[in-house]
């Protein structure tokens, strides 16, 4: 804090006090997350929901075969044709459609045409050839409550979708009757979230590594694992020894472990779903953004001669600071560099040397706090998969995706060290990661193939 007089450090350490996260509060975080994890194997209806996916076939590499895949980028639908070689690679055709506005808020009968008519135009600009009925895979990521590895109940939208209907539809039913609606001689196969995606893309990618744990650390936030049926007891029984579980860890709202400041309250007021999701509420990636600009007005209204009143003014939209700024602040290499991004981006072209380092200080902090965060589900999926049991010395494979780790330059790194903290170098030296990219459509892919075995 050298550019920070000590009237400004001392407004900066009381508000930055409640942010600061000891080695023992991520332990129990991590503990208490992990109860949450038992208790929603064997109970249904809790908000850590531990879904069973009825995905029980982790890829070894060898799977084949050419499939037609959904997935969503934000609001918009990706169509790919996704072909596996049985090599541990694969190959694709894709294109994005950007969906209409009025869609995204509309009925779910009208989604869910937009999305066929997406499909009917992709096969036919690629002169695809399909055989009747052919299944096509779709990876869905909203909360579902499963029956099968095709069937999954619709428990809410969210993300950039806020239609009108569809909770308690079944989604399969959703899709195949837009597909009916237009004419389309294809069914829904394989229903898959996109934490899944990622795992079953990363086992198919890295055979050997046997990668049984995935996490997404983005817009969403959540993660899964390959569990031993029998401790699924709300399950019953099953013919498979395996089943990747969805977790939706986003939802674990344990107030009174989470690290929850005044700003926090505030924020989780004023959201979309207050409440619910509070776990990821704190690490998503459209959120941080926005807490930093509360951080700083809040300085700046405690404390004007720390931040001007131009900077409170210019920051007082909500949304107006974009999560993309705190790695570009994290990283700038210059009071200049930091002062040209506030200009650029707010039109503040009067902020001296003290005002930049405060403004790094806050995102360090808030991106600080949210990979701590991060790293305390990691290890709470890793402790769940049996890896911390004592005695055992494998390799521990966690397939990674997200806007934070595709941001934050050092996201890993960070992350590696707060494991240490939770978990002690013995399991922390044996992580080792795998950064997936645009892994849903391979995902989808894979559930479809599992499924085309069964039949």
């Amino acid at each position: 804090m050298a550019n920070i007089s000590a009237a400004a450090r001392a407004v900066v350490n009381e508000v930055s006090a409640p942010f600061q996260l000891s080695d023992n509060q991520l332990v129990k975080l991590t503990n208490s997350m992990v109860g949450e994890f038992n208790t929603g194997l064997r109970q249904a209806g809790r908000p850590v929901a531990m879904v069973p996916t009825y995905v029980t076939h982790v890829p070894h590499g060898t799977e084949a075969g050419t499939f037609i895949t959904i997935d969503f980028i934000w609001k918009d639908v990706r169509i790919s044709e996704v072909t596996l070689d049985g090599g541990n690679k694969s190959s694709r055709r894709d294109k994005i459609f950007v969906t209409p506005k009025e869609v995204v808020v509309g009925t779910s009968a009208e989604f869910f045409d937009c999305i066929a008519t997406f499909l009917d135009m992709f096969i036919k600009e690629f002169n695809i050839r399909l055989t009747p009925r052919t299944p096509v895979g779709l990876s869905f990521p909203f909360p579902v409550e499963r029956m099968d590895l095709d069937k999954a109940k619709l428990v809410a939208w969210g993300k950039a979708i806020n239609l009108q209907d569809g909770p308690g539809r079944n989604v399969q039913d959703l899709l195949q009757e837009a597909f009916d609606r237009k004419n389309i001689n294809l069914k829904c196969g394989a229903i898959t979230n996109d934490t899944v995606a990622v795992l079953l893309s990363e086992s198919y990618g890295h055979p050997s590594d046997n990668c049984h744990i995935a996490a997404i650390f983005g817009v969403g936030t959540n993660g899964a694992y390959v569990e031993d049926v029998v401790k699924i007891t709300k399950l019953g029984t099953q013919a498979r020894p395996q089943m990747v579980v969805n977790t939706e860890l986003g939802a674990f709202n344990n107030k009174d472990i989470l690290p929850l400041t005044e700003l926090d309250h505030s924020m989780e007021e004023d959201s979309r779903n207050p409440g619910i999701h509070i776990f990821e509420k704190l690490v998503s990636w459209i959120f941080l953004g926005e807490l930093v600009r509360r951080i700083l007005v809040s300085l700046g209204q405690k404390a004007p001669l720390v931040i001007s009143e131009a900077i409170t003014v210019g920051l007082q939209h909500p949304g107006s600071f974009n999560s993309r700024l705190l790695p570009l602040i994290d990283e700038a290499k210059t009071s200049e560099d930091v002062k040209k991004i506030l200009a650029d981006n707010f039109s503040l072209n009067a902020v001296n040397d003290q005002e930049t380092e405060i403004f790094r200080l806050v995102s360090q902090l808030v991106s600080g706090r949210a990979i701590k965060l991060c790293a305390c589900a990691v290890a709470a999926l890793i402790t769940q998969a049996g890896y911390t049991t004592s005695g055992r010395t494998d390799r521990i494979v966690v397939a990674l995706a997200g806007e934070l780790l595709v941001f934050f330059p050092h996201f890993k790194n960070h992350l590696r060290v707060a494991l240490k903290a939770i978990l002690g170098e013995s399991v922390e030296k044996r992580v080792f990661f795998l950064v997936a990219q645009d892994a849903e459509a391979i995902g989808a892919a894979l559930g479809v193939y599992e499924m085309e075995r069964r039949d």
